[in-house]
């Protein structure tokens, strides 16, 4: 009987290893102190910034009678190229581009509301 229950903890230890995710496998993501993730990083907050510029834009174009990717294309590539511009004086200052310059840059650049000001009922 010894021998049954032994090798029944045995197939009960041995299904529990295999249903148990190995929590040593490495992903795929880059630290985000790295070269990669700060250029990835930049990237993606241009293309947001691209985004949040061009939307804004629309409704202005519009009313004086400029099409409507016109204006969003203008809006959004002026914005890029504030930001492009920034970042360019920022590394040609010391060579580098540290995380702290790039958010000092990007909230130059763009002005997010306060938490305030986008809600209908907020009190002044």
């Amino acid at each position: 009987m010894s021998t049954a229950a032994s090798k029944s903890k045995k197939t009960t230890a041995s299904a529990a290893k295999k249903v148990t995710p190995s929590r040593s496998k490495k992903t795929s993501k880059k630290p985000s102190n790295s070269k990669l993730g700060l250029t990835l990083d930049i990237f993606w907050r241009i293309v947001a910034t691209f985004i949040a510029s061009a939307l804004a834009v629309i409704g202005a174009g519009s009313i004086i009678g400029i099409d409507v990717w016109l204006s969003a294309a203008l809006g959004g590539l002026l914005a890029v190229a504030r930001v492009v511009e920034k970042l360019a004086l920022a590394f040609l200052e010391d060579g580098k581009i540290s995380r702290s310059e790039v958010n000092m840059i990007f909230s130059q650049v763009v002005r997010l509301k306060e938490a305030g000001e986008d809600a209908p009922n907020a009190k002044k």
